[in-house]
């Protein structure tokens, strides 16, 4: 119940930091960021060592963990961004508008690809996101070639936050998978 009880707690915990942190200083957001880490951490731990969900609550669990994916996967994103551009020089909605909901809606298609049993899915939602961000990708590397601007690292910034939100998505579907939990559709 260990795995329940963290993941239930933690999605709370992420939907609450995602409302009220969004546009607070990078130290809050860090800090709920390693907090939502840390705990979605050790519900994998006890996942790995034995601690199973009854039936009867892995429809809950795998609701919860889906949550989690989202809320917590932004809060830890963008805590990791801020601990990459810790001057603040690149930030990420003026260079890459959209980017919290275009990685929300990343984190949930991976989840819910990995959670019923598609691993392909995850490769679909990259090649979607990459050829839709491609034109803006391009036009940074240009500007930074030109010398007009120094955004060469908005392209590693795109790769981290890709990266940590798809470890994080992955993580969560863990949690379901690893229980045996299967969506209820698929059944």
């Amino acid at each position: 119940m260990t795995t329940l009880v963290l993941t239930i707690g933690l999605a709370v915990l992420s939907l609450l930091g995602m409302a009220f942190a969004g546009t607070q200083s990078p130290g809050l957001r860090q800090t709920l960021g390693a907090v939502v880490l840390v705990g979605a951490s050790c519900a994998v731990l006890a996942t790995l060592f034995g601690d199973d969900v009854a039936d009867d609550w892995m429809p809950q669990l795998t609701m919860f963990a889906g949550v989690l994916a989202v809320g917590g996967g932004h809060l830890v994103t963008r805590a990791v961004l801020d601990v990459v551009d810790a001057s603040g020089e690149l930030a990420a909605e003026a260079l890459l508008p959209g980017g919290s909901w275009i990685g929300a809606l990343e984190r949930l298609a991976s989840y819910v690809s990995l959670v019923a049993g598609l691993p392909e899915g995850v490769a679909v939602v990259l090649a979607v996101k990459a050829l839709g961000r491609y034109p803006e990708l391009k036009i940074h590397q240009q500007r930074s070639a030109d010398g007009s601007t120094d955004r060469a690292s908005v392209g590693e910034r795109f790769i981290i936050g890709t990266m940590v939100s798809l470890l994080w998505a992955a993580a969560c579907g863990y949690l379901v998978v690893a229980q045996g939990g299967v969506p209820l559709v698929l059944r």
